[in-house]
């Protein structure tokens, strides 16, 4: 190959073979994410957004599947979250975008109407659309309220709902006993021989000896 001919090829790959690539290279990327963007939803947290946080694992079917209610102070570069919980304090790591879960919370609510929770009384529904029973603390049963997990400010409440539950299932449980019969020796057995010398004697005056 000559020195012109090399020139040649190098405007070749130049200005056909490199723009095709690129071309090509740009074109699938935007079809995978095409395809990515229709099953999977990327939300836009913005900064004071509340939201709850995914725990890494659950102890059962019936565990929360995600704590707290934090809000979003900033974004970091790499897309991660820092949050800070209802007491001010910055949460000791950030989040990346798959942890959090993005709530509705009327701010104004939350400062003027945050009411300590004496206890849950009750559920009804089913997973997913559970709903609480909740006992207001300092207040009467009159002033009971059915709550859906997210206006929980603390999930430990519910933990600790249903623990209890499963105390008085398991204390229900021991004290239904089957009834057993009382131990003892059976009958004894008697044979016809031994029932007729065993039989009680007839009452009466001894017979009269011949003298």
């Amino acid at each position: 190959m000559t020195h012109d001919e090399l020139l040649q090829r190098i405007d070749h790959m130049a200005e056909v073979v490199f723009p095709a690539i690129k071309e090509r290279t740009e074109l699938i990327t935007k079809t995978q994410k095409e395809k990515f963007d229709k099953t999977h939803t990327i939300v836009k947290i913005n900064t004071g957004s509340y939201m709850m946080i995914r725990l890494p694992t659950r102890s059962s079917k019936l565990a929360p599947a995600y704590q707290g209610l934090y809000i979003v102070i900033r974004k970091t570069q790499g897309g991660c979250y820092v949050l800070q919980d209802e007491t001010r304090a910055l949460m000791p790591r950030d989040y990346p975008p798959s942890d959090p879960k993005l709530i509705s919370v009327d701010e104004t609510a939350l400062a003027d109407e945050l009411v300590e929770v004496q206890a849950i009384i009750n559920h009804r529904a089913n997973i997913g659309r559970r709903e609480y029973l909740v006992q207001w603390k300092g207040q009467g049963p009159e002033e009971d309220e059915w709550l859906m997990p997210d206006k929980f400010t603390n999930l430990k409440t519910i933990q600790d709902y249903w623990t209890r539950r499963e105390k008085q299932e398991l204390s229900t449980m021991d004290k239904i006993v089957p009834t057993t019969p009382k131990r003892g020796r059976p009958p004894k057995k008697v044979s016809n021989n031994e029932a007729a010398n065993s039989a009680p004697k007839r009452r009466g005056r001894p017979p009269k000896q011949p003298k």
